[in-house]
């Protein structure tokens, strides 16, 4: 009876040690990016991830002084907007972009008077 009770007490020291040695590690780092571009801009970089990171957004407000065309894109992903002269356009509600390791996020516009604002994360790989 004796070395039961004493193979409980060591089996519930020991579970958890195992059990935090098995918990996820991953690093999230918050992240708010903000540009504004005068002229036309034709894939410039937005949002480079720190080393070995990968850039996860999940939200944008963008305006424009005239209207014209926006697009955000990374890889295989493009988002173009149609943004009205002095009314920002906000993402949709469950908008989520997740890029590879070190993929940047890049924009393009028609015109200048472009101001971007991108939120989301940077997570570690």
């Amino acid at each position: 009876m004796r070395k039961a009770v004493v193979l409980i007490v060591i089996g519930l020291l020991i579970a958890p040690l195992v059990y935090a040695q098995e918990k996820p590690t991953r690093l999230y780092t918050p992240i708010i990016k903000q540009a504004t571009y005068d002229g036309t801009q034709s894939s410039t970089t937005i949002w480079t991830p720190t080393t070995y990171d990968s850039v996860v957004c999940n939200g944008y407000i963008i305006s424009t002084q005239d209207a014209q065309e926006v697009t955000l894109k990374a890889s295989d992903t493009i988002v173009t907007l149609n943004v009205l002269a002095s009314s920002p356009t906000v993402s949709p509600a469950g908008f989520l972009f997740k890029g590879i390791a070190l993929e940047t996020i890049l924009i393009d516009s028609d015109l200048g008077g472009v101001s971007v604002t991108l939120t989301g994360w940077e997570e570690d790989n």
